[in-house]
């Protein structure tokens, strides 16, 4: 099926159902990739493609299904698809390897000249899953002291030397005697330095800082969690707007209109 709304380029959506039989499931493929290779448009897929990416996607399938997994994953990549089914797969990896150039971090939300558009709705909600996510501190040394979300409170100061900016909560501790007050002592409130006196930098390398979902009672992202603080941001927009409205000395009828 051609898709195709106004003031964006068309695409093909199509509806499959892979055969259970291997043989025959493999005819689809070709099928397929003859398709897309005539068509050089977008194309979506839905459907059951009876076959899996991962071993753990399937229990008590015997000892052919690594190969079969393999099979699917080369058929997959030979059709140049996107599996948007599961996290850290195909797409999620072509993503990270095109434009977060080897980082993990909150920072890698970078908008590119000529990004996809999948990409730009990325660094567009990028917002949002900063002021839901909180850094916990394992050694510290990913985590910047001044600018992430770390500290069981809003930390973080926009008073601060210059030169500190980059500063990781790491260099800020010793492993000896703690915390070094001396750097930052004057540039917070009383309560903010309780809260940072109550966090434990460990001094492994092999703890890493962690993410999670500070939204959650559990730490696990939600979706309907992300939604309620997309709403709050939208609600705080609405308002501004309605107060703009009703304080605007406008005539009576014409607010109503508004």
């Amino acid at each position: 099926m051609e898709v195709k709304t106004k003031d964006e380029p068309k695409w093909l959506f199509s509806a499959i159902y892979a055969s259970p039989q291997e043989t025959t499931r493999h005819h689809c493929w070709s099928e397929l990739s003859t398709f897309t290779q005539a068509h050089n448009l977008p194309c979506l897929l839905v459907g059951d493609f009876n076959d899996a990416q991962k071993i753990a996607e399937r229990l008590n399938c015997g000892d052919d299904l690594a190969r079969r997994c393999d099979n699917f994953n080369h058929s997959i990549e030979n059709n140049h698809l996107l599996d948007l089914g599961f996290s850290d797969n195909l797409w999620s990896r072509v993503v990270k390897a095109k434009y977060c150039h080897g980082r993990c971090d909150l920072e890698m939300f970078e908008a590119e000249q000529d990004a996809s558009n999948l990409w730009v709705g990325v660094v567009e909600s990028a917002s949002y899953i900063r002021k839901g996510v909180r850094i916990e501190i394992g050694n510290g040394q990913t985590t910047s002291f001044w600018r992430h979300n770390w500290c069981p409170a809003d930390l973080v100061s926009t008073h601060f030397p210059s030169n500190l900016l980059e500063i990781k909560v790491e260099d800020l501790c010793d492993p000896n005697r703690g915390w070094k007050w001396e750097l930052f002592l004057d540039f917070l409130p009383t309560t903010t330095l309780q809260r940072i006196a109550a966090v434990e930098v460990q001094q492994c390398a092999e703890l890493d800082d962690q993410f999670v979902w500070e939204s959650s009672s559990s730490a696990d992202f939600f979706i309907r969690s992300a939604l309620k603080i997309i709403k709050q941001e939208s609600q705080t927009h609405t308002d501004e707007i309605w107060d703009y409205i009703w304080t605007n000395k406008a005539p009576q009828r014409i607010k109503f209109f508004l």
